[in-house]
C-alpha cells in the first residue's frame, strides 16, 4: 500500500516545529528526572544528544517500516510469479 503525503508544506513545517518543541520539553523533562532539576539547562549538549539519538531512532524506525512494506510486496509477487509458472508447467 503505497503512501501519499496530502499535507500541504506548510502543514508538514508546523507538525515539523511542534515535533521539535515537544522532543525537546520531553528530552529535558527526562534528562531533568534522571540527573536532577535543571541539569538539561547546565548541560544542553547532553539535551542535544538526547534529541539527535531520539531522531536517529525514530528515522531508523521509519525506515525499517518502509523497507518491510517493500519486502512484503517483493515477497508477495515472486510468489505469484512461482504460482503462475508452476500453472504454467502443469498445462
Amino acid at each position: 500500500m503505497a503512501r501519499e503525503i496530502t499535507a500541504s508544506p506548510e502543514q508538514l513545517l508546523g507538525d515539523g516545529r511542534y515535533a521539535a518543541k515537544e522532543a525537546l520539553i520531553s528530552a529535558k523533562s527526562e534528562i531533568d528526572a534522571l540527573f536532577g532539576e535543571g541539569f538539561a539547562a547546565k548541560n544542553p549538549e547532553v539535551l542535544a544528544a538526547m534529541i539527535s539519538a531520539s531522531t536517529i531512532a525514530g528515522s531508523a524506525a521509519i525506515s525499517h517500516s518502509i523497507q518491510q512494506e517493500g519486502f512484503q510486496k517483493i515477497s508477495s509477487s515472486i510468489s505469484e510469479i512461482a504460482s503462475n509458472l508452476i500453472f504454467m508447467e502443469s498445462n
